[in-house]
């Protein structure tokens, strides 16, 4: 069933005493109060209180808070405490009217980051702020290098990167692009123009191509120059013999 709000009284028949509060939920849902007093009286002497609700709300949770006050206020100062459980004629937020609470640090900031990208001018202002960065230190691309070498996806990341790629359709680039992809990154344009990999780095890069090219390789692959006889073409280091000459029939 679709949740709602609504504001309830209750009223102990025993001490002649009443209680206004409100719920977000449903009216069936067991919800009693926030009133630690009024919940001990009730737990004791349940068939003592009877409930009536006074108003619902279906828009949201703010405007139930709204509500609430607006029946709160009808409550006099005197009668707080003793003809009613209240102790305060105005409303707290007892429970939080932020859709993202109970969520985790790392499903807020899906949840905001989705709410960015729905932004349209959101992609020319990321690019802005980027160039205002400063740019990173050759310590701080040699630490995130190493620090990502050797790391596998696990299959969770590959599904939602392949989700995320449904759809898009990566076809050939025109000359036109690759010419001007070429030509951003010659010379002292490119990144890593005048710059070494760091001899650990080039180490942990060499054994990780090793290992996956590792039972890929055909063996006896055949070396060497081309020869031929006049009949047939062979290829060696050396010269099989006399009758042989450089090159392919």
């Amino acid at each position: 069933m679709e949740k709602y709000g609504f504001v309830y009284l209750w009223y102990d028949r025993k001490y002649k005493r009443y209680y206004i509060g409100c719920h977000w939920g449903t009216e069936d849902d067991g919800y009693i109060s926030s009133s630690d007093w009024m919940k001990q009286g009730y737990k004791y002497r349940p068939n003592d209180f009877k409930r009536r609700i006074l108003s619902r709300v279906y828009t949201n949770k703010k405007d139930l808070l709204k509500e609430e006050y607006r029946w709160l206020s009808r409550i006099k100062n005197e009668e707080l405490g003793k003809r009613y459980y209240n102790l305060h004629n105005h409303h707290f937020d007892h429970w939080s009217t932020d859709e993202n609470k109970g969520l985790t640090v790392k499903q807020k900031l899906s949840e905001a980051s989705k709410k960015l990208h729905q932004d349209p001018n959101y992609r020319e202002n990321f690019m802005e702020g980027r160039k205002k960065l400063p740019p990173r230190t050759e310590e701080a691309i040699r630490k995130t290098a190493l620090a990502n070498t050797g790391k596998k996806r696990t299959e969770e990341t590959k599904r939602k990167i392949s989700e995320s790629n449904k759809g898009k359709v990566m076809g050939p680039l025109s000359e036109e692009h690759r010419k001007k992809v070429s030509d951003s990154l010659k010379g002292d344009k490119n990144p890593f123009f005048g710059k070494q990999h760091e001899p650990e780095l080039k180490k942990r890069m060499n054994a990780k191509t090793s290992a996956t090219m590792k039972g890929k390789m055909p063996k006896n692959i055949p070396t060497g120059y081309w020869w031929n006889n006049g009949v047939i073409n062979k290829r060696n280091n050396k010269c099989p013999g006399a009758e042989w000459r450089r090159g392919k029939i």
